[in-house]
């Protein structure tokens, strides 16, 4: 039942990252190693490292404490971090304090008694994605307090007691994709409150105990798709007022206390296809008062107790096919007239809406 972008499909693939450190591709006789005092103009992205910590090159894995230690005077990691398959006696990453700056991707899967991010308190680059998956004991991620930039992709998905993400607040631009799934126990989202552009996709399904989408306050635009999808507490999205732009499509699907979306009432284009659909609880679609243009289709079905379509006032095209269908307490002249004036390039089904007509 849930989305199409099933768990572990991070297509921001390791490696590609052209400014890793040792990299000479300057003039002759320059310096690329980390911690230097070259003049400015050449490329070899210094990082300050606290003393007694050092450059480690490539990529490191840890699988278990022994791994952990070997780590500990690693200030910079020019590769990815992949934290894996921890058993029951490593319950945190203290052993890391001297990480400062990660080129590549950070992993953090599959751990058995990992209860917090402790020890990468220090860490304020991670080159490209953070990846937090399958830890079955970790509650929060207050580790990454002082994190403050992110190179490509966040996702978070399969962590069966994580509750809040405070620990992210230092992010406020995302290049490519927020997606956060199947996080039962995921009640605040918080911490993601100073984020001002997501450049793809922002998935938020399948988080049981969500109740709102508040820790998205900042949010200005979605670059490609925005879905929020089987989220059985949510009861409103009104924390996306600022989202003014949705790059591709916008689908709203399968809430089943979502009352409204006032949330996206800012929203004025929707470049591909606009779905609201499933979500039982669903009055009316006013949060839709200021889009004017879909790109793709426009699909309105199969909520339960809709009446009211105003919320499509100021629809003037539907790219493809307009269909509203199957919304059990809609009235079915009413649901065509409220669309009749939109120009449809494609196919129009008004079909089984089968409320009482006043």
């Amino acid at each position: 039942g849930d989305d199409d972008d099933s768990a572990g499909d991070d297509d921001d693939s390791a490696g590609d990252d052209d400014d890793s450190a040792g990299d000479d591709d300057d003039s002759a006789g320059d310096d690329d190693s980390v911690g230097d005092d070259d003049t400015s103009g050449d490329d070899d992205d210094s990082v300050s490292l606290p003393p007694g910590c050092v450059l480690c090159t490539g990529d490191q894995v840890v699988s278990s404490a022994v791994d952990l230690v070997a780590l500990a005077d690693c200030g910079r990691i020019n590769g990815d971090l992949m934290i894996e398959n921890l058993g029951a006696g490593v319950t945190d990453l203290s052993s890391l304090s001297c990480l400062v700056h990660l080129d590549g991707d950070l992993f953090v899967s599959n751990t058995a008694a990992l209860t917090s991010l402790s020890g990468l308190h220090n860490l304020a680059y991670i080159g490209r994605g953070l990846e937090i998956r399958d830890n079955a004991a970790l509650a929060n991620v207050d580790g990454l307090s002082n994190l403050d930039a992110l190179g490509v992709s966040l996702h978070m998905y399969d962590n069966a007691l994580l509750a809040q993400v405070d620990g992210l607040s230092g992010l406020t631009l995302i290049t490519t994709d927020v997606v956060l799934h199947h996080n039962p126990a995921l009640s605040s989202i918080a911490g993601l409150s100073n984020i001002t552009n997501i450049g793809a996709d922002m998935r938020v399904y399948n988080n049981d105990a969500l109740p709102n989408m508040d820790g998205f306050a900042s949010l200005n635009a979605v670059g490609s798709d925005l879905y929020i999808g089987w989220n059985a507490s949510m009861t409103d999205i009104d924390g996306l007022a600022q989202l003014t732009t949705v790059g591709l499509d916008l689908g709203i699907v399968r809430n089943p206390l979502l009352a409204d979306i006032d949330g996206v009432s800012a929203v004025t284009l929707v470049a591909g296809d606009l779905h609201v659909r499933d979500n039982v609880s669903l009055l009316d679609i006013d949060g839709l008062g200021s889009v004017v243009t879909i790109g793709s289709d426009l699909l309105v079905a199969d909520n339960d107790v809709l009446t009211d379509l105003s919320g499509l006032a100021s629809l003037q095209t539907v790219g493809h096919d307009l269909d509203i269908t199957g919304n059990d307490s809609l009235c079915q002249s009413y649901a065509t007239t409220a669309v009749a004036s939109v120009q449809v390039v494609g196919q129009v089904n008004i079909d089984g809406n089968t409320g009482v007509c006043y």
